[in-house]
């Protein structure tokens, strides 16, 4: 299955894990203390290109088929076990950091403070009040909107080298029924 990664499909399915790994450091960090924007908001920026280019991929090689649809669950069988242990870890974390990341607001400071602004639904629809907040909290509230930013991202990387899998195996398929010598018929 692995040695169906050649040249292109091997750089970029080895790309997709690297900066899924990344992100999942990062979205283990990010548990502890909040990660400078410069940090890891590069990260975020640089999954839509792997991302995109996995798309792209399968869209000019055709997806395994089988019937009229794709059976996910044979070819997730095909898979070495390793591989497979890591597509399951890496769904986990990301499950786990993505379900810890709930309620993130985007939690702001300035030289009156920390604070996140919140919609006055009882005075003035569509206007917004300033919640003042302590260190703590908005903390807790910049780790948890990262964990979901970097969550994203990794499930993004994720599926990007899955699609890179695919369309390396449809182009393997492809390559040796091409090579195939034909029999004439009798």
């Amino acid at each position: 299955m692995l040695g169906e990664l050649r040249g292109g499909h091997r750089v970029h399915f080895v790309l997709a894990w690297a900066l899924c790994g990344i992100d999942l450091l990062g979205l283990a960090v990010a548990f502890r203390t909040p990660l400078p924007i410069w940090l890891w908001a590069p990260l975020v920026l640089a999954t839509f290109p792997v991302f995109g280019w996995a798309l792209v991929r399968n869209v000019r090689v055709p997806l395994l088929r089988r019937g009229a649809g794709w059976d996910l669950l044979a070819y997730l069988r095909l898979l070495p076990r390793g591989l497979l242990a890591g597509y399951a870890g890496a769904v986990l974390l990301i499950g786990l950091g993505l379900t810890t990341g709930g309620g993130a607001q985007d939690a702001r400071s300035d030289r009156d403070g920390y604070y996140y602004l919140q919609r006055d639904t009882a005075d003035h629809p569509g206007r917004t009040v300033r919640v003042a907040i302590d260190r703590d909290r908005y903390d807790r509230m910049r780790g948890a909107q990262q964990r979901l930013f970097l969550g994203a991202s990794a499930l993004f990387c994720t599926a990007g080298s899955f699609l890179v899998l695919t369309s390396a195996t449809a182009t393997a398929a492809r390559e040796n029924a091409a090579r195939a010598p034909r029999r004439r018929k009798r």
